[in-house]
């Protein structure tokens, strides 16, 4: 027994030792895993980021920054660096801080990368969509930012550009901005803006002109809403306010005013409406639990409906009249046939409830029309044989109310109006903007009144830099296609040469 006692007391230490070693080595990896965590952190959020850094300070909406490959969800505080990717999605928008320089907004579907100028030097690279900056201390050197290998710089100014199918567009709001050519420089005062277009045989072609109120988007105007330290800027702060209630009362007036009581959408529906069969037609007006019974046991609804409810009756009812004269099988089988039945009335009610589940989806509708008006002052320089085309109150569609689904554009809305009116349609697809361009509508093609004429569409007020395939429609947008003849937009508000 002591000798047994005494080597526990030897095994005693022994464990002891083992526990704290375990215990030690559970804390190393637990420790490890902390850092590990840490670092993968610090990384994301740019702790670790050498030279020039640029911060998240506001984000709304979902947005994404795709770094050395990887993709991660975009949070506020996140250190941006060079190489980045940052995307926004679909309603989103984010608010970048550019350190000792000035502050960027992204506007949504909008993809740029941050690109090293200098040593501790970042710039934006626009690489599709629309950013908004306010550069307000000097720096050197001067703040970068790039649409593809355009370069822009400014010591202080308040400018935007827009990255649309090929097309990019510098606005200036106050300031000056520099734009850096491949063969030549420009500087761009308040009030003017810059685009630059690519030709099919990869040539650069810009146009610079005065800026105008329809060629903002309310996401400028709404940031031109802000407070500046810059007092002299193309809109004032009222002014802009102005613009946008101006556009949401015609927005409004073009909604509630009762133009068309039938959509487009309906009209093709009852171009197809012949073709459905008329058990299809009981079947969905229908009420529920009236002799829905008899269609679903394959009832010809070209038969009084009346006449064979009345059979069915009357058999089960002569079966139960001579009880005491018919054998028990024969009443056992007509009991056995009335359970049957009774499953078979029930049906309508059990599919009847799904139906509510569909209006779940919300119904997008926009408002479309397509007007010639400004045809009618210039029918002189109209080509021969074109009168023919252009009504007389200079409307070749009125506003109609059509629907549409999540993710469709101004074009793919204007094709299927085109197709429920009758009304001719003709258009290119450009593979290097790939996007679609509308030539002609209703036989009124570009040039036909002349050399600065053609098709422009406008929403909600504002008519778009970039190609109608590539605008997507939000619920309640009013679109109006428009022929321009004179100023390339001017003559209708489009823009000014």
């Amino acid at each position: 027994m002591r000798e047994q006692k005494d080597e526990q007391k030897k095994k005693g230490p022994a464990k002891v030792r083992k526990n704290r070693i375990y215990n030690g080595v559970m804390i190393l990896i637990l420790v490890a895993i902390v850092f590990s965590a840490a670092m993968f952190v610090g990384n994301i959020r740019g702790w670790f980021t050498e030279g020039g850094s640029i911060l998240v300070t506001g984000k709304s909406g979902l947005a994404h920054v795709e770094r050395k490959g990887i993709a991660y969800s975009l949070q506020e505080g996140t250190v941006l660096k060079e190489g980045d990717r940052l995307k926004t999605l679909d309603g989103a928008s984010v608010h970048l801080e550019i350190p000792g320089q000035g502050e960027a907004v992204i506007h949504e579907d909008t993809t740029l990368m941050i690109q090293e100028e200098k040593e501790n030097t970042l710039g934006l690279q626009v690489l599709n969509g629309e950013v908004f900056f306010h550069v307000h201390a000097k720096e050197d050197p001067p703040f970068s930012a790039f649409t593809e290998e355009e370069k822009l710089t400014t010591a202080t100014g308040v400018f935007s550009v827009s990255v649309r199918q090929g097309t990019s567009t510098v606005y200036v709001y106050g300031g000056e901005v520099k734009h850096i050519g491949e063969e030549e420089e420009t500087l761009l005062q308040k009030g003017e803006m810059l685009t630059i277009l690519k030709t099919e045989k990869g040539e650069k072609r810009y146009e610079r002109r005065s800026l105008t109120e329809e060629a903002l988007s309310d996401f400028i105007l709404r940031q031109l809403q802000k407070d500046f330290e810059e007092k002299d800027l193309f809109l004032t702060k009222a002014e802009a306010e102005r613009i946008l209630g101006k556009r949401q009362e015609a927005v409004s007036l073009v909604l509630e005013e009762n133009i068309s009581q039938e959509t487009v959408p309906k009209i093709e529906e009852e171009e197809k409406e012949p073709e459905k069969s008329p058990e299809i037609k009981e079947t969905e007006t229908q009420p529920v639990g009236q002799e829905a019974p008899s269609q679903s046991q394959g009832q010809d609804p070209l038969k009084n409906p009346s006449k064979e409810p009345q059979e069915e009756k009357e058999e089960p009812g002569s079966a139960s009249g001579n009880l005491e004269e018919e054998k028990p099988g024969k009443t056992e089988e007509t009991e056995e046939e009335k359970k049957e039945e009774k499953p078979l009335e029930t049906v309508p009610p059990v599919s009847e409830p799904e139906k509510p589940k569909e209006p779940a989806s919300k119904v997008l509708k926009a408002t479309i029309s397509i007007r010639v008006d400004s045809i009618l002052n210039n029918m002189k320089d109209l080509t021969p044989g074109k009168e023919q085309y252009v009504p007389q109150n200079g409307v070749l569609l009125k506003a109609t109310t059509v629907e549409f689904t999540q993710g469709e554009t101004v074009f793919d809305v204007l094709k299927r109006v085109a197709k429920a009116a009758n009304i001719q349609l003709e258009y290119a697809y450009t593979p290097l903007y790939e996007s679609y361009y509308v030539e002609g509508i209703q036989h009124l093609y570009e040039f036909d009144v002349g050399s600065e004429s053609g098709w422009m569409y406008q929403v909600n007020g504002w008519f778009p830099n970039y190609g109608s395939s590539a605008y997507k429609l939000k619920d309640g947008d009013v679109i109006v296609w428009a022929y321009t003849c004179k100023g390339l937009g001017a003559d209708i508000g489009g823009s000014v040469q």
